[in-house]
């Protein structure tokens, strides 16, 4: 219905970014305030943050500028994801949706837009690794037991 309202015309493209973004919204918010609830405030802030700018995608998108929306976009969802996984590390299974963010740029890129698909598959490709070899980890938040489980479990349903 509001993707209806904001897009008229047959670009099914962008009708279908505008529903992803629109569930990129509220599952953000839930899982902000889930890890709010958890006293997660780092994780909760990150997810707020992409909250945010999914509808801001959605004007773009609107505005006409659906490449500059899909970019943003997809690195601020990787930003979140590797935001999160700097946080966690790799026990919190934060790195299951790296999946996802593959397919997503596969899919919502077109071929024209090549060049930006590569350039984030390598960002993705080359971070992701970097970050389970180094250990990298930003305000470290150690998990276990039943809090562990928790958070693996929202990552793993998130990443479905």
């Amino acid at each position: 219905m509001i993707q209806n309202a904001l897009l008229k015309g047959k670009n099914r493209a962008k009708k279908i970014f505008v529903r992803m973004l629109i569930g990129l919204l509220g599952f953000t918010l839930s899982l902000s305030i889930i890890y709010f609830m958890m006293g997660l405030s780092s994780p909760a802030v990150l997810n707020l943050l992409a909250a945010i700018c999914a509808p801001i995608g959605i004007w773009l998108t609107y505005r006409g500028f659906f490449l500059t929306s899909k970019i943003l976009m997809h690195l601020m969802v990787l930003f979140v994801v590797l935001g999160c996984c700097a946080v966690y590390g790799k026990d919190s299974m934060i790195l299951s949706f790296m999946v996802p963010l593959v397919q997503s740029a596969l899919t919502i890129f077109n071929r024209r837009e090549w060049p930006f698909t590569a350039g984030y598959l390598l960002i993705i490709l080359v971070l992701v690794p970097l970050m389970i070899i180094s250990g990298f980890r930003v305000y470290p938040v150690t998990l276990d037991g039943a809090a562990l489980e928790s958070v693996q479990l929202i990552n793993i349903l998130g990443a479905i």
